[in-house]
């Protein structure tokens, strides 16, 4: 369906000069209106993508007329067109919410690439719309497959806790599904219309972790933000906590429970708005028995600690886990989904699995192929 255009403008050839230019591109269909009082009851009757809304007309003026669109109708991008091109009547007209500013005289390729650049953007937006409901529905709740009433309890607990706004730490060996959880815990949460990024502090030099984490300046080189700043608004998983320097995990503590933080270099303290989760591939508790994590940190992550048991002792979810991923791997190879015969489940259920869920999937999907 081609992008739907209003051109608003009290001037008859006006209205008809920028209909004909994008009428010729043929990537709109086009509707004009003479009278500004027409256009809000006409947004009332059907969508539109773009407005061309003329600055100066009589009875109500552009900038009036922007503010009603923006505040009922936030999803429709408004280009002014006006004649008096001021730079504080542009200012005024971007902070209002336009999209753009075009100027009389105008010609028919200043029309032609606002009206291009626009579409992109929506395009793009909308295309990050679906990406961030694909992954929504990637990372729902429901797929998470238990019959144990233990691990009922713990899915419960952890839906609870993901439309709070409070730091989690996802306690279990490796391969259990921590991380698929923190990003359905992110999906979950008010915040998931923001980034959600992902950090093994093990992976980074130690000399270079206040960096990467807390961002900052070094050696006269540009300010950065580090994760922290670019996760701002959304949500931060940090694995391998117990390799931060004890420094470093002060630091961390001030964020999640005052907001602020230092960044190397600056004399001032930054403050950013970021949900941590924290991932734990041995016990919370053994970390600070070793003295490999602070008392501070240790306790601001042990409020709300989830344990997520191996596979192993949870033996009677490996059946159902093992058909869906059956069917997964089906789906991806283009193969005619298969089943499993007894035999081969009574092995699969009577292994250890060290490597837990990753290492059935991996399983799984060898044998599919």
């Amino acid at each position: 369906m081609r992008p739907q255009v209003l051109i608003v403008d009290d001037e008859p050839y006006m209205l008809e000069l920028i209909q004909t230019i994008i009428d010729n591109s043929g990537r709109c269909k086009t509707e004009t209106i003479q009278n500004p009082y027409d256009v809000l009851p006409r947004l009332a009757e059907e969508p539109f993508d773009l407005i061309f809304l003329d600055l100066r007309m009589p009875g109500m003026d552009g900038l009036t007329l922007l503010g009603k669109i923006r505040r009922r109708y936030p999803d429709t991008d408004v280009v002014i067109v006006t004649a008096y091109g001021t730079i504080s009547t542009a200012v005024e007209a971007m902070q209002s919410g336009a999209a753009d500013f075009i100027t009389k005289p105008f010609n028919r390729n200043q029309i032609l690439l606002v009206l291009e650049k626009i579409l992109q953007l929506r395009a793009l937006k909308k295309e990050n719309v679906i990406l961030k409901q694909t992954l929504a529905e990637k990372y729902n709740f429901e797929h998470l497959i238990s019959t144990g009433k233990g691990m009922q309890t713990i899915f419960s607990r952890l839906e609870k806790l993901a439309v709070l706004d409070v730091p989690i730490c996802l306690e279990g060996e490796m391969g259990t599904g921590k991380a698929f959880l923190a990003r359905a815990i992110h999906y979950r949460s008010p915040r998931s219309g923001g980034p959600f990024l992902e950090l093994a502090c093990s992976a980074v030099p130690e000399q270079d972790l206040q960096a990467v984490l807390f961002g900052g300046q070094r050696n006269s080189r540009p300010t950065h933000t580090g994760l922290i700043g670019q996760a701002a608004g959304g949500t931060l998983y940090l694995t391998d906590i117990h390799a931060l320097p004890q420094t470093l995990q002060g630091q961390l503590a001030r964020l999640i429970e005052d907001g602020e933080y230092e960044r190397e270099g600056l004399p001032a303290d930054s403050k950013t708005d970021v949900r941590i989760l924290v991932g734990c591939d041995q016990p919370l508790s053994e970390l600070l028995t070793d003295k490999r994590i602070g008392r501070r940190l240790y306790y601001i992550l042990d409020r709300f600690l989830l344990h997520f048991p191996p596979l192993r002792k949870r033996r009677e979810d490996i059946p159902m886990l093992a058909k869906k991923l059956v069917g997964k791997h089906s789906a991806i190879y283009g193969k005619k989904e298969m089943r499993i015969s007894d035999t081969a489940m009574a092995v699969l259920v009577d292994r250890q699995w060290p490597g837990n869920i990753r290492e059935l999937e991996n399983t799984i999907e060898r044998a599919v192929v």
